[in-house]
């Protein structure tokens, strides 16, 4: 199967006026969970991102908990730094100004609060939550919770209209427990601690700042940018996906015409909100009946759950409908945001025409990063550009964005092509799939 990559420099300008502000986490950011006293586990917990304790040293569970993508740190200096860091974010949650006081009210619930804006509400002792709590809007969502906050077994945070899990934080005055197959979006900073049962997934963080964090077979992912790949374990007759319009296609799929082929799509998140196909921020895109470039809609439930499903419209009307039911990294949950290449989540797909298949996801890491190569294009005849000797060598340097987007920037030296100056290239690659 063949992919195409298309990398290019991207650039996009806008503002986003916030009534609240998200509190820098700073070298906290990079922990899942972080506890004062002790980190325990129970169950094939999956940690992605780094493990912390301090002042405390005492982290147990791990085995059978795994951490991915991360290191455990116990009470060093790496571990000390966060916790400060922390400290200094929950600080800044509680000076926020209260905009809505929610005392009383049973989240995710009506009478109570079911759908709520960008905003920061506060509850004068606890919170609860039952059911199904939207965040819609692009924005900052503070919770300021004078006690405990508790979860019903089954309650879920969805997040809607560009809300994302990296801008929800939950303030909590004492302690923190998530009741059984609970799904959180955003970071906890709990003054005492956080208890997590059984089945409970969070996308965010978990901090404990004075007392204990206690997990027992839960899914911990961090609110980071990832890109998702989904490739079809068959050939199936479908035009979906086939590249009609391409004329250096080796097959041509249409509607009426369909062809076996693999269904293969990719998209990216910022901050696990899903990002529409087309956009900037999507490198990845799909081939579409017409055009490749038709943007294609795309929407999430639960994308870093245990039970994901993730629907995906096509060009014609038609839509694919993704779900997920399998074992990732033996934790009992099919979270594609723990999946990597080399421990996929599987699943069903089906078209809503009728068509039906299994499937594979995989998530990749924020690659944010600068890379640089030195090359000297000496000919066979040991000259350079323009046949001239002994020029120097060039730099290409890659920026990888948060957004998957590429910045290439190549450096040429003096006498070359011309007096040294910056190009800004454009990488186009064509090639097999690689994990």
């Amino acid at each position: 199967m063949k992919r195409l990559l298309a990398i290019a420099c991207m650039l996009s300008i806008g503002s986003v006026v916030w009534a609240q502000s998200a509190p820098p986490l700073t070298s906290a950011q990079s922990f899942a969970v972080l506890g004062a006293t002790t980190v325990t586990n129970a169950g094939a917990t999956v940690i992605n991102g780094d493990l912390g304790v301090s002042p405390g040293t005492a982290v147990t569970g791990f085995p059978p908990g795994t951490v991915i993508r991360g290191a455990i740190h116990a009470d060093d200096p790496t571990a000390v730094t966060a916790q400060a860091d922390a400290h200094t974010a929950y600080a800044d949650l509680v000076a926020e100004t209260c905009g809505t006081n929610l005392s009383g009210d049973i989240l995710g619930t009506s009478p109570g609060a079911v759908t709520l804006a960008p905003g920061v509400y506060c509850f004068g002792s606890s919170a609860q939550l039952t059911g199904t709590l939207t965040l819609s809007g692009n924005g900052v969502y503070v919770f300021q919770i004078g006690s405990t906050l508790t979860t019903a077994s089954n309650a879920s945070v969805v997040l809607a209209g560009g809300a994302t899990a990296e801008n929800v934080f939950w303030q909590v005055g004492s302690s923190a427990t998530l009741g059984g197959s609970t799904f959180l979006e955003g970071s906890i900073l709990a003054h005492t601690s956080v208890s997590v049962t059984g089945g409970s997934s969070v996308a965010g963080h978990i901090f404990a700042l004075m007392g204990a964090v206690t997990l027992d077979t839960n899914a911990i992912d961090t609110a980071s940018n990832q890109q998702f790949t989904i490739e079809s374990d068959h050939t199936s007759l479908s035009a979906e996906l086939a590249t009609s319009s391409d004329p250096n296609a080796t097959v041509q799929c249409t509607v009426a015409a369909p062809c076996l082929q693999d269904l293969y799509l990719a998209f990216n998140t910022i901050s696990q909100q899903p990002a529409i196909l087309g956009d900037p921020n999507v490198l990845w895109d799909t081939n579409s009946i017409d055009d490749r470039d038709q943007p294609v809609s795309l929407t999430t439930t639960n994308l870093c759950g245990s039970n994901s499903v993730i629907q995906v419209g096509n060009e014609d009307g038609t839509s694919y409908t993704f779900s997920g039911s399998s074992i990732v990294n033996g934790a009992g949950n099919s979270n594609p945001c723990l999946s990597s290449p080399g421990s996929s989540t599987t699943g069903s797909y089906s078209l809503s025409t009728g068509e039906i298949g299994n499937y594979t996801i995989y998530a990749l890491p924020d690659p944010s990063g600068t890379y640089t190569g030195t090359f000297n294009d000496t000919g066979s005849s040991g000259n350079n550009h323009k046949n001239a000797a002994g020029n120097g060598s060039d730099t290409l340097s890659l920026s990888v964005n948060p957004d998957f987007s590429v910045t290439s920037t190549l450096v040429v030296a003096p006498g070359e092509l011309c007096p040294a100056q910056n190009y800004h290239a454009y990488l186009i690659f064509f090639g097999p799939a690689s994990h």
